[in-house]
């Protein structure tokens, strides 16, 4: 707390941090009921349809359902953290290579954590992949069929990619010191682009036709979520309390990453389109099956992140170039804290729309 002269306290940087984390838990409680009612709401299907094959099998047990869930969801959120503040650190920050170590810091270790998250999914997502797909319970973890039916399995084949893409890219990144002409630099790059490609080769976008424009429309939406989120989870550890990061060089990375996230909205809404339109088929799919209701779900909150990121390039971002409030750094990070959360949600929801069925 700080003392103003009239003897009253008022809220210092951290206490904004602490108030908007509380905001922050409230709405991701809230956001997360809405997801589990939806979730938990009877469904007419009694099975599942394999996104390899086309086949039908069985619906799976309800704990095969939750393991499934909980590894894509893994994957989706380390992936997206992970590769996408290793673009951050090389193409988005403004400080030149080899200063601001205490933010490169933060945002290696956040990068760390992510890639942990990625490899830990994709692991798991083998086994729970296999179970889910041939209707399978629980116990057949012990089933060696199952276990060779998964090893050659395109879920093997993705979860090889992102355990390689993540530890490559990440491993990469200090060696680097934020020079992306650097061999190290393009060794991340490289290491980013394979976590991407292990999200396109599995899922729905494999079985719609046209299969070239469904693949391409699914790498584009990948790779502008991994910048987008990359480039808030990053702005949110260097603009915390590191505080070594000068304030032209916040502001030129501010910048930089308000022109990238336009594209990337441009690029998240043209993609998305063209893969409801295909996958779904038809408005009626959109409102009456479990699947449409969660694609709604998340339309509504990543227009709620667009809103919030409008508010920051046009009215927080001049007040910081500007450099006449000082305050207009903490209320960015408290904004920024908001989109994550927001963001946070909108992966989460994407994990479990990979591992359901249209």
């Amino acid at each position: 707390m700080q003392s103003t002269r009239t003897g009253r306290a008022t809220p210092g940087p951290h206490s904004e941090e602490r108030r908007a984390g509380r905001v922050d838990l409230a709405l991701l409680a809230a956001l997360t009921a809405m997801l589990l009612t939806l979730l938990a709401a009877p469904t007419a299907v009694a099975h599942t349809e394999l996104p390899a094959t086309g086949h039908v099998a069985p619906a799976a047990a309800h704990g095969v359902l939750v393991a499934h869930h909980a590894a894509q969801t893994l994957v989706c959120l380390g992936i997206f953290a992970a590769a996408g503040l290793v673009v951050f650190d090389l193409l988005l920050l403004a400080a030149p290579p080899g200063t601001a170590p205490g933010s490169r810091r933060r945002v290696r270790a956040l990068a760390g954590l992510g890639a942990a998250a990625a490899v830990a999914g994709a692991v798991a997502s083998v086994p729970a992949t296999a179970m889910w797909q041939s209707g399978a319970a629980l116990p057949a973890l012990v089933d060696p069929v199952l276990w060779r039916t998964a090893i050659g399995s395109d879920a093997a084949v993705a979860a090889a990619l992102t355990v390689a893409g993540t530890v490559v890219a990440v491993g990469a990144l200090p060696r680097a010191a934020g020079d992306r002409a650097a061999p190290a630099g393009r060794l991340a790059l490289g290491g980013v682009a394979l976590a991407v490609t292990s999200l396109v080769v599995v899922g729905h976008s494999r079985t719609v036709e046209p299969s070239w424009l469904v693949v391409t429309a699914d790498a584009v939406h990948v790779a502008a979520g991994v910048v987008w989120s990359g480039g808030i989870l990053g702005l949110l550890a260097v603009l915390g309390r590191a505080r070594d990061l000068p304030l032209h060089q916040a502001t030129a990375t501010l910048v930089r990453f308000s022109a990238v996230a336009a594209g990337s909205v441009l690029a998240l809404t043209v993609a998305g389109v063209v893969l409801g339109w295909r996958i779904l088929g038809g408005v009626e799919d959109l409102v009456s099956t479990r699947y449409g209701w969660l694609l709604l779900l998340k339309v509504l909150v990543v227009a709620g992140v667009v809103g919030v990121a409008a508010w920051n390039r046009y009215v927080l971002l001049p007040r910081m170039r500007a450099r006449s409030d000082p305050a207009a750094r903490d209320d960015l990070h408290s904004a920024l804290h908001t989109e994550g959360a927001l963001l946070l949600f909108v992966l989460v929801l994407t994990g479990v729309l990979t591992s359901l069925s249209p």
